[in-house]
């Protein structure tokens, strides 16, 4: 299964501090706790790592992140550099990479695809297209979850958006919105389920980031499907189709 990397606090259990452990990765409770070892599996249920003494098996509604290939002490100072600091050719090891999903309660959520071109709308006077390219970030949803329906709500046009977009020095690559009344085609409403055990698509709509973008950090706040959690995922500027090319 792909590896998944998301962002929080970290604070070292009392029981495990200090103590190193060979290809470490981090795993971040929703309490806050922080459990330094060497992840076996991960899926729906459980996450079933190696620690110091024994094999340790974990709740996977309890688990806020997992961070593999990384040691706590890394990821402090990663954590204490911020994004100003950070090297501008790879995207930070605390975020999630290219082409891996993220995994939370009820839902897995992945970046499908990344392209520049015109976007189709439709809004009161029938269907159309933009006039200039946008940045077109597909996204792909399951409900992982064998009896809960999965619901989007539409987030509010006045209060800040749950889909975030930075590139590799910080710029804020803003959203594009169509105005009252039109609608981006392949984009949730609001009016949309997710039966259990289904599958469907999101598409998210930004301006064409600057010509020397080394890579994308895709922020992804879940709550917009009724799960407390934050995701971020990157996107490399060579996976962007069409990116180059202009």
């Amino acid at each position: 299964m792909n590896r998944v990397a998301l962002s929080v606090a970290l604070f070292l259990l009392a029981g495990l501090a200090g103590r190193p452990i060979a290809q470490a990765d981090v795993i971040v409770l929703k309490s806050g706790t922080v459990i330094e070892g060497t992840t076996d599996s991960v899926d729906a249920t459980k996450v079933v790592l190696q620690v110091e003494g024994g094999s340790s098996s974990l709740e996977r509604s309890s688990v806020a992140s997992i961070h593999f290939g990384i040691s706590k002490a890394d990821y402090e100072r990663q954590r204490r550099a911020g994004p100003a600091q950070q090297t501008a050719a790879a995207a930070p090891a605390d975020v999630i990479e290219w082409g891996a999903p993220a995994e939370a309660e009820g839902i897995t959520l992945a970046v499908a695809s990344v392209r520049v071109g015109t976007t189709a709308v439709h809004g009161f006077g029938g269907p159309g297209r933009g006039t200039n390219p946008d940045l077109q970030i597909a996204l792909a949803i399951s409900n992982t979850s064998d009896r809960k329906i999965l619901r989007y709500d539409t987030p509010n046009r006045f209060m800040a958006s749950p889909f975030q977009l930075r590139d590799d020095v910080d710029n804020v690559i803003r959203g594009v919105r169509y105005g009252a009344g039109s609608e981006v085609v392949g984009a949730l409403t609001g009016n949309e389920d997710f039966e259990p055990g289904s599958r469907g698509s999101h598409l998210l709509v930004f301006a064409v980031p600057p010509p020397k973008t080394k890579f994308l950090i895709l922020s992804v706040d879940l709550s917009v499907f009724g799960c407390q959690v934050i995701v971020r995922f990157s996107i490399p500027a060579e996976r962007i189709e069409g990116f180059a090319a202009r």
